[in-house]
């Protein structure tokens, strides 16, 4: 079977390891970790996106080459599957991508309300003081 210089299209799905899901870096704040998982879904979709090019021109040689469909077949399957693990690595950074999103937000609220809440407690004390003055 000649594969015509293309033994193999890699798709670099590993080097976006789950541990990005599990937490973030020290240092990151939820708005860089969410920004960091964007990155690597595009970089991931665009990877994919190009061995799909990649998959279909091949087979395009190989059909014009007269090799058998059998193998081409083959040989499609094979990279149909690294395509597909990198689509389920997409969908578990979306989540992983939804969860930190989740995560700031609330972080943002929670500031918003420790904020509300110290406003609100520096209001009772004003209020508080001329009515220990006039007694």
């Amino acid at each position: 079977m000649n594969n015509y210089g293309y033994s193999n299209i890699h798709i670099v799905y590993e080097t976006y390891p789950a541990s990005i899901c599990e937490g973030k870096n020290q240092g990151d704040n939820p708005k860089q970790h969410c920004n960091k998982i964007e990155r690597r879904i595009k970089a991931l979709k665009d990877s994919s996106g190009e061995a799909d090019l990649l998959k279909r021109a091949i087979e395009r040689i190989k059909i014009a080459a007269k090799e058998s469909i059998k193998e081409v077949k083959q040989w499609n399957d094979q990279i149909e599957e690294k395509i597909t693990r990198a689509d389920d690595n997409i969908l578990r950074l979306k989540e992983c991508f939804e969860k930190a999103k989740r995560e700031e937000n609330q972080k943002i609220r929670k500031e918003e309300l420790d904020y509300e809440r110290k406003l609100f407690e520096m209001c009772l004390k004003f209020q508080t003081r001329p009515r220990e003055v006039n007694l």
